[in-house]
């Protein structure tokens, strides 16, 4: 989904720059405050995910693995990325609730200074035995 704005993108663009649409101080307001709800619950969820994995990389690498618990854990993380997935477009849909369509409308399909394509990540070392 390239279409959906990183918050960060929003913020870095409300007022920074003159060809972008200037944010009123109640618009800054509200974006920073669902930015800054957002991104508190995907810290909590992140942290949740890495705990997880790290319990999963703990029984991959025993003895006897339990298939029952490693496909239960596989599970749990799937489900706590789209939970993190879900928060992300939440506060992107509250956002479009905020600004007005024309304000909208200039910032899709726009690049941030931080903003990198995604990419694939190396294989983890469990994975290779």
């Amino acid at each position: 989904m390239r279409s959906l704005i990183p918050l960060s993108l929003l913020l870095f663009f409300a007022g920074t720059e003159p060809i972008k649409p200037q944010l009123s101080e109640t618009e800054l307001k509200k974006v920073k405050e669902i930015h800054y709800k957002t991104q508190k619950k995907i810290i909590e969820i992140k942290s949740k995910i890495e705990l997880k994995e790290l319990e999963l990389r703990h029984l991959l690498e025993s003895e006897t693995p339990k298939e029952n618990e490693i496909y239960s854990l596989v599970k749990e993380i799937g489900n706590l990325k789209t939970q993190m997935r879900m928060e992300k477009i939440k506060s992107i849909l509250e956002i479009r609730k905020i600004l007005p369509k024309e304000k909208w409308k200039l910032f899709k399909g726009v690049k941030g200074p931080k903003q990198r394509r995604w990419r694939r990540r190396p294989e983890r070392e469990f994975m290779h035995p």
